[in-house]
């Protein structure tokens, strides 16, 4: 049986040079913007790290080097949109995370009513209170750790979303 000594980012590498040489100035690399990096050091050498960057080859020769990876790009999603709270008017949702009282500020009135209703991740309602100007305070000591979304309603429309931390 016959044994294969050479593995594929090798071989990509070097189609990727030989690609090049054929149409210089015309290869590419993807432009990408890391999330995190670091070096680590050791006795036996240092090793470099970027988020989105799992694989990485190095050709060394006579005349120089080159590093060639393979980019992983990173996706960061929003839970929604706040379409925005009428009048100019600021919700704001304080301590977060949070062990037991959750303080909910609404600094102006708002014509309508106005309610928070607390989902766990999985979409079950936890808690359902009217909002009423300034400080409301919602007791969540009977609710386990995790996270939630807290959604601010105004006549049953969704004008605010919060996730929150339940320590």
């Amino acid at each position: 049986m016959l044994k294969c000594r050479y593995n594929l980012p090798a071989i990509l590498l070097i189609g990727f040079l030989a690609l090049n040489a054929v149409i210089p100035n015309k290869v590419h690399s993807q432009a990408s913007f890391s999330g995190s990096s670091g070096i680590s050091t050791g006795a036996t050498g240092s090793f470099s790290y970027t988020v989105g960057e799992p694989y990485i080859i190095k050709a060394v020769g006579a005349e120089g080097s080159m590093s060639g990876g393979i980019q992983q790009p990173f996706h960061v999603y929003t839970l929604g949109v706040d379409p925005g709270i009428p009048g100019g008017a600021a919700i704001s949702l304080f301590p977060n995370p949070v062990k037991s009282t959750l303080t909910l500020s609404l600094n102006q009135k708002i014509n309508g009513h106005v309610e928070c209703e607390l989902f766990s991740i999985h979409g079950t309602l936890i808690l359902r209170k009217p909002v009423e100007l300034n400080s409301n305070l919602l007791e969540l000591d009977g609710i386990p750790p995790g996270t939630y979304l807290l959604n601010i309603t105004l006549d049953g429309k969704q004008i605010k979303s919060f996730k929150v931390i339940k320590n």
